[in-house]
């Protein structure tokens, strides 16, 4: 058995099928792409931001066993701009068959012989084995605080699935739901903790594109964040593209700009959380720490306006806990966490132990994206 980690092609499309195959029977319930053309982010000229798909194989018997992902990004670190790769959906064989259980930290050192600095976001928390293993190996690793402000008491609490784990809790869910009592409770709690106002010189504008405004803004107020990825507008405009799925707000004060938040609005389906909720997510964000509250707030209002149950959101900087508390939302456990490498720890240049402390902005659009919650 000769294994290797190749880039996808062509002459693999039928092993990945076969390795996916060999998945399902194993009740796995992750698959691998069987593509070897990135379609979300294809690596195309001039692009900054890009995906490149690598399988690992046994080379003499033409099978695949495992695979992953690397999104190409660039980051400001401190003052310098580094190229970081994002490892996305680290699969092994291991996960049905024991025999190839050491095959997931193969993955991870090819990886980092492909692009050092390496990171991963969400993995369902750093409870579960990748994060667990890649703190073994020195690897930072932490949770990325969730944020959550119910919008409308009847949606959420039918829906609200962790919540709903037992035959008591259920009838009484639904009994605050129907009786209108959740909607009353909702009521008093906002008079009770009042949502901070926007200002009057404050404008929430939807927007379809990124462009010089939004470069401004960048380039204002980059440096006070020591770890952020490039937002500037060609890099913006691949990740939330014109005309498309996701909510765009441009914030104002009188004719300056402040920043900018993405949304998007999903419609769930036996989702493990949400169950059947529509939620809003808070995607991502940018401007000044001093503006971000005026920025999240036109977010929130953007959201009550739709048909939202929940709005939610990850954010990874220590200025957001007061934004938030200003804007009644809350906070329970997260499970999106973020792993660094060593050489990106390196690049920072000091020791730190949680999120809180690295000066960071990282949320959902950093990762995946809002592709899973």
């Amino acid at each position: 058995m000769k294994i290797a980690i190749v880039p996808a092609g062509p002459a693999w499309e039928n092993a990945v099928k076969e390795f996916n195959s060999r998945l399902r029977v194993g009740k796995s319930e992750f698959f691998f792409p069987e593509y070897y053309e990135p379609k979300w982010l294809p690596k195309l000229p001039g692009r900054r931001i890009y995906q490149e798909i690598y399988l690992v194989v046994d080379q003499d018997a033409h099978a695949v066993h495992g695979g992953f992902i690397l999104k190409f990004q660039y980051y400001k670190i401190g003052t310098e701009v580094h190229k970081l790769a994002h490892l996305q959906l680290p699969l092994s064989e291991g996960l049905v068959n024991k025999a190839y259980h050491a095959m997931g930290m193969m993955i991870i050192r090819g990886a980092q012989e492909i692009e050092p600095n390496l990171y991963t976001m969400g993995m369902g928390g750093i409870h579960r084995t990748l994060p667990q293993g890649l703190k073994k190996s020195d690897w930072f690793c932490d949770l990325i605080p969730f944020y959550f402000k119910i919008l409308r008491a009847p949606g959420f609490m039918r829906n609200i699935v962790p919540y709903r784990n037992t035959t008591m809790r259920k009838t009484a869910l639904d009994f605050l739901a129907m009786s209108g009592l959740g909607s009353l409770g909702l009521m008093l709690f906002d008079i009770v903790k009042p949502t901070k106002k926007i200002s009057a010189q404050i404008t929430c504008e939807r927007f379809e594109e990124f462009g010089a405004w939004s470069d401004a803004t960048w380039e204002k107020s980059k440096n006070e964040y020591d770890f952020v990825a490039e937002k500037d507008a060609p890099t913006q405009n691949i990740l939330y593209p014109p005309h498309s799925k996701f909510i765009k707000i441009r914030v104002n004060r009188d004719n300056t700009v402040l920043g900018w938040a993405v949304l998007l609005v999903t419609p769930m389906t036996k989702h493990k959380y949400f169950g059947a909720m529509t939620v809003c997510t808070l995607v991502d964000c940018f401007g000044a720490k001093a503006d971000m509250q005026e920025i999240v707030a036109c977010g929130l209002r953007e959201a009550q306006k739709g048909k939202a149950d929940v709005i939610i959101s990850n954010q990874s900087n220590p200025v957001f806990v007061k934004i938030f508390k200003n804007l009644s939302f809350m906070s329970t456990t997260s499970n999106y966490g973020h792993c660094m490498s060593p050489e990106i720890m390196e690049i920072l240049g000091e020791t730190k132990t949680r999120t809180f402390e690295l000066n960071s902005h990282l949320n959902r659009g950093d990762g995946d994206g809002p592709l899973s919650l």
